[in-house]
């Protein structure tokens, strides 16, 4: 998998980006910060931010359901 939980808040890229909750939940995210160099372009960014936030809700989910084995 390419994303992993590095923190109950934040959500780590295996090539080091990030993506921080700054406000809701993981289900229904208010406020993020992202840890993304510049030099992605806007369509990549997007494409981050959708996979690493999907990644989130899921790991969110099953933390909600009581499983806690590892997403993948």
């Amino acid at each position: 998998m390419q994303w992993t939980m590095n923190r109950p808040d934040t959500v780590k890229h295996r090539e080091g980006y990030t993506i921080t909750l700054n406000a809701g939940s993981w289900l229904a995210p208010y406020d993020i910060t992202l840890g993304f160099p510049r030099t992605l372009s806007a369509l990549t960014q997007a494409r981050l931010v959708r996979e690493g936030l999907a990644f989130a809700e899921q790991w969110a989910r099953k933390q909600r359901a009581g499983q806690t084995e590892a997403v993948t």
